[in-house]
């Protein structure tokens, strides 16, 4: 692994600040710093460098999607189905034994999208499409972690794509974001469409593109905690789009691209100013945190791979934990990686499920 001083630089001056509604707002309408999208280095070839650092393999599967989900020393993964069923896969990370949790329908349209975690159920989202009309009988399903029936909680006419599970259930349709309780009931509609969805402890956190229909001319981060509890406003930005959310028990991190770059920025969880924590490169597909630092995953300009690095929250510095990773063409980002607090990241790739030491 290489590590190296905080990449990029960037003119603070240019970067005006303010605070609106209780909220923190970050105005980047000046240039700042950091290179947003792929550098295909002026039309060169692309290269498809090997996979390099301290990799160890965790499940050996070439139909993984990049959704992943951690509680203790299990990992759930899900499988995309080469044999036209989906499922859901457990990991003893104990043993290293892995197992077969949740079959979805055999059936060719439907997919599973995304899963989530809590102490009693892993959480999926399928998406069904109605052959012949073209329609949608999508649902969210509950899997007791340790056997016993299977329930269907909601079930929507339009796809369904992030799930967390935040106290109550978020899931997140084409238009809409609902909660729903562990229990079942009926869902509530608490937001609009929703362009990324996380939880940090027992809180929610997304990010929303739409409310009612309208886009939304500024971005902004909803959040919600506990169960029926209202949604709060929790920042906003004037230039860029939120893609990305993770934190740890006192800062939010997310990633925004607005015209001048991409950036990761942090902010307090009790509120305040949003700041800079990094510029950054490439094209993000994962990020997460936890106390001592923040984790990317993102494309390696000039190849078809990822890169997998470690900025510490100190002082930005980052290591390289794993490059050349081939990630899987499916899956949500929002779980791309994840943390099991004994300095380990777990990551898919195109053979399998993987991780690195930190």
């Amino acid at each position: 692994m290489s590590t190296k001083t905080q990449a990029g630089t960037w003119a603070l001056a240019a970067l005006s600040f303010a605070l609106t509604a209780g909220c923190g707002q970050w105005d980047f309408s000046g240039n700042g710093g950091g290179g947003g999208g792929i550098d295909y280095d002026g039309g060169a070839p692309l290269t498809t460098p090997p996979l390099t650092g301290d990799i160890t393999v965790i499940a050996s599967d070439t139909n993984v999607s990049s959704a992943l989900a951690l509680s203790g020393t299990t990992l759930y993964f899900l499988d995309r189905g080469a044999a036209i069923t989906d499922s859901v896969q457990v990991v003893d990370l104990t043993s290293g034994g892995v197992s077969t949790l949740f079959l979805a329908s055999p059936d060719p349209t439907a997919a599973l999208e995304d899963l989530a975690v809590d102490g009693s159920n892993v959480y999926v989202t399928q998406v069904v499409v109605t052959v012949g009309t073209g329609g949608y009988a999508s649902r969210l399903t509950a899997i007791p972690r340790n056997g016993g029936p299977v329930a269907t909680l909601a079930t929507a006419t339009e796809p369904l794509f992030n799930v967390a599970v935040a106290g109550d259930v978020y899931y997140a349709g084409e238009s809409s974001l609902f909660q729903l309780s562990p229990n079942g009931g009926k869902p509530a509609t608490v937001g609009g469409a929703v362009n990324t969805l996380t939880s940090v402890g027992n809180t929610a956190y997304w990010a929303q593109a739409e409310i009612s229909g309208t886009p939304l001319s500024n971005a902004q981060i909803f959040t919600a905690s506990g169960s029926a509890s209202e949604p709060s406003l929790f920042a906003t930005f004037e230039d860029g789009a939120y893609s990305l959310i993770a934190g740890n028990s006192t800062s939010l991190f997310w990633l925004t691209t607005p015209s001048s770059g991409s950036y990761i920025v942090q902010a307090a969880l009790e509120g305040g100013t949003p700041t800079l924590f990094t510029p950054v490169s490439g094209t993000v597909l994962g990020l997460a945190a936890d106390e001592n630092n923040v984790y990317v995953l993102s494309t390696t300009p000039g190849t078809t791979t990822a890169e997998l690095d470690e900025y510490s929250i100190s002082d930005g510095g980052y290591t390289t934990l794993a490059s050349g990773i081939q990630k899987p063409s499916e899956g949500t980002p929002e779980h791309a990686l994840a943390l099991d607090g004994n300095n380990n990241v777990y990551f898919a790739t195109v053979s399998g499920v993987m991780s690195v030491p930190e």
